[in-house]
């Protein structure tokens, strides 16, 4: 992932990406839980703070995390996993105020040129009810699948 993270982060934009610490834990999960917490409650009708803390906590692993920051502070995080065979988006949010602005499509630009340079699919999952799933289709992912909860969806082969 090193290799990756570092073309990331020499591609020009307006946000940079830092490799995550446990420092980042709080801000972290406020940025989780602002950004997610409504599509939470509405796909499984309420937001267990306690619960949500601790399974954070849980999968919390710096050594995955890209944090994502702007001018005005921390801003988001990307989550990327790669596999042999293709590149998992496994979480990229960002906090309310920096939704909207272009941010998660730059990200998600770079990662597609990066697993097009790679020959590797990108895969990714989002809850049916995040307006997310439609960035991702004007980005040219597809629907690959579903859960009760979410859609899959690729790009690329």
């Amino acid at each position: 992932m090193a290799h990756l993270s570092r073309r990331l982060a020499m591609m020009p934009r307006d946000y940079r990406l830092r490799d995550a610490d446990d420092g980042d834990f709080d801000i972290l999960y406020r940025i989780h839980r602002t950004a997610i917490g409504p599509y939470v409650e509405q796909t499984w009708g309420s937001w267990d703070d306690d619960a949500q803390r601790q399974y954070w906590r849980d999968r919390f692993s710096p050594a995955r995390i890209q944090v994502i920051e702007t001018e005005d502070g921390t801003a988001g995080y990307l989550e990327l996993v790669v596999h042999p065979d293709h590149l998992e988006v496994a979480n990229i949010e960002l906090s309310p105020r920096n939704q909207r602005r272009g941010i998660g499509t730059s990200l998600l630009r770079s990662i597609l040129e990066e697993a097009q340079s790679l020959h590797h699919p990108v895969r990714l999952q989002v809850l049916k009810v995040n307006p997310a799933h439609r960035l991702y289709e004007r980005l040219g992912f597809v629907q690959t699948g579903e859960t009760d909860t979410h859609y899959l969806m690729a790009f690329g082969r």
